[in-house]
């Protein structure tokens, strides 16, 4: 092992004789090798800590998705969907007059949303099926009509909440990456469906859509707040958070922020201050984590991905991969979530590789993932046909990415 107190001093030395270089270049040069040294010995301290003494996260958050309603979930969970003003019942009916005229109906354009679902397959094959371009036949009580699957990535906006408050609160929590956000369409008609239209049936079979559920909605225990009320203090506001709470800003020119915490009161807060001393409304969003008392509270009946799967805890245990073995130890403490099969330094033929488009994917914390030269592995999982295995591998793929950088992975199954 090399001492990189002696190579940063043989590196000043060596500038220090240096005759070609006058006394400005000399400084600068100084000044460069000083700070590298103490970036590295600052990131290896990192590691050693890290290893030594495994991260804690105090808070989880859990997405999956339900067929319950709302009043049936409990306290602990929230329906995330931003169609929350669809009902159960109201998926595949009709509104009544009333419900009609209420400010909750949606319209896309000129198309009125009938219900939303989840496409679950091949991502390819999902985006070949949602369009206003392709029509599906459903039918109804007194005719036929048409309608169309759109894809709706407005959810992802949501996660990209949760992956700036990771950022901005490192190491306090961590939260899995819902499959269902990127799996959300509307069903949408060109056509006015009246009252008399009392059902409809979409006809899934019929269209080849057996992997749409119209049934389910997307839930985590996760409560948000838009409006906060903060404590004024002479010209600054502090908008205070319990252990389980956290604060994201939203940048405003005139509102400046910093994140303080009370030692001596075991307090955390915002505290925000404007140009024109007033109150910043509308700036932040608070949101609470919802503590989980056990997995029956967590998966409800016929609840559809159960990500307490996802072993949280073993994970954290391996902080570099310097063997196979290690990749293998990695992997299966995600067995019950999917199954590893086996790596490979070069593509095996007939691997699906599963990957999402740009825009679906999920955040990373530097776009030179995309353009590294590193070397790449594939990582094989067994094509056990449960649902959402082509989410399941993206979402692994996109752990192993973020914790071990050191390579350029990509991950799928066989076509058996």
């Amino acid at each position: 092992m090399y001492d990189e107190k002696k190579i940063k001093a043989e590196l000043l030395n060596i500038i220090n004789e240096n005759t070609s270089l006058n006394i400005d270049d000399k400084t600068m040069w100084r000044s460069i090798i000083t700070k590298l040294a103490d970036r590295q010995e600052t990131i290896l301290n990192e590691i050693a800590s890290r290893i030594s003494s495994p991260v804690k996260y105090k808070n989880t958050v859990y997405c999956g998705c339900s067929d319950l309603k709302q009043n049936q979930l409990g306290d602990n969970w929230h329906y995330m969907s931003v169609a929350d003003d669809f009902t159960n019942e109201d998926f595949l009916g009709i509104k009544t007059d009333k419900e009609q005229s209420d400010s909750r109906m949606k319209k896309d354009g000129k198309w009125n949303i009938i219900g939303i679902g989840y496409l679950d397959g091949e991502y390819e094959e999902i985006t070949a099926l949602c369009g206003k371009h392709r029509l599906y036949r459903g039918t109804t009580a007194v005719g036929s009509f048409e309608y169309a699957l759109v894809l709706k990535p407005v959810l992802i906006n949501k996660e990209k909440m949760l992956h700036q408050i990771a950022l901005q609160y490192p190491s306090e929590f961590i939260f899995p990456y819902s499959p269902m956000l990127r799996r959300l369409v509307y069903i949408e008609t060109p056509y006015e469906l009246g009252n008399e239209a009392k059902t409809i049936d979409l006809q899934l079979t019929r269209n080849r859509l057996e992997n749409l559920h119209c049934d389910w909605r997307s839930v985590w225990n996760i409560d948000e707040k838009d409006s906060l009320i903060p404590i004024q203090r002479g010209e600054t506001f502090r908008y205070e958070m319990q252990p389980n709470e956290y604060i994201i800003s939203y940048n405003r020119a005139n509102v400046m922020t910093k994140y303080m915490y009370d030692q001596e009161n075991n307090a955390r807060y915002i505290e925000a201050s404007t140009n024109n001393c007033q109150r910043p409304d509308n700036t932040f969003t608070k949101i609470s984590i919802n503590q989980i008392g056990n997995k029956n509270q967590f998966a409800p009946p016929h609840f559809y991905l159960n990500v307490y799967d996802i072993n949280f805890e073993k994970e954290q245990l391996i902080d570099r991969i310097y063997s196979k073995a290690d990749l293998t130890l990695y992997l299966q403490s995600f067995r019950l979530f999917v199954q590893f099969k086996e790596a490979s330094p070069r593509y095996v033929e007939g691997l699906k590789i599963c990957a999402y488009e740009l825009g679906f994917e999920y955040p990373q914390p530097t776009e030179y993932f995309k353009f590294s030269q590193r070397p790449t592995l594939y990582v094989i999982f067994e094509n056990d046909h449960k649902p959402f295995l082509f989410d399941r591998i993206i979402y692994v793929i996109h752990l192993l990415q973020y914790k071990f950088p050191e390579y350029l992975w990509k991950g799928g199954y066989l076509n058996e």
